[in-house]
């Protein structure tokens, strides 16, 4: 399992890339132009191809320059949308931090539970009453039943 490059890695890697490309390119022109001067080849064909990689190897780091460039404007976006979630999360919690502090040590914040209890409890005991009317009522048809016989 191989774990994946972050984008700045990436464009490290492409960066390192170019410059091998520009060091091999510039090393091949080196040569051709030994060999011309020294040796009296015309090597002029030879010399557009590599002025030819050399342009090829400048738009590739234009390209890779823009690239990076929209990652920034990209991230510093994201950023900023973080931050100004944060600060209204930071807000809201100042208010909340607010309210506790009015509630703290008084029983306002007990209220809401206790009603809450009184429900459940009256639920409760509005089933026990049902339960209890069923057995009377089952009870009574038992007796009904077996007292006719």
């Amino acid at each position: 399992m191989e774990l994946e490059k972050n984008e700045a890695i990436e464009f490290k890697d492409k960066l390192k890339m170019l410059e091998s490309r520009f060091l091999i390119a510039m090393d091949r022109y080196r040569n051709t132009l030994q060999s011309q001067y020294l040796e009296g080849v015309d090597t002029t064909s030879k010399t557009k191809n590599i002025e030819n990689i050399v342009n090829k190897i400048y738009s590739d780091a234009f390209i890779l320059t823009s690239q990076i460039n929209s990652e920034i404007v990209q991230n510093n976006n994201n950023i900023q949308s973080l931050d100004e979630y944060l600060n209204s999360l930071k807000s809201e919690v100042d208010k909340e931090n607010k309210t506790l502090q009015i509630v703290k040590g008084s029983r306002k914040g007990a209220i809401p539970r206790e009603k809450e209890m009184k429900i459940t409890e009256t639920r409760n005991y509005i089933e026990t009453g049902v339960y209890f009317a069923s057995i009377l009522g089952s009870l009574y048809l038992i007796y009904k039943h077996y007292s006719k016989k």
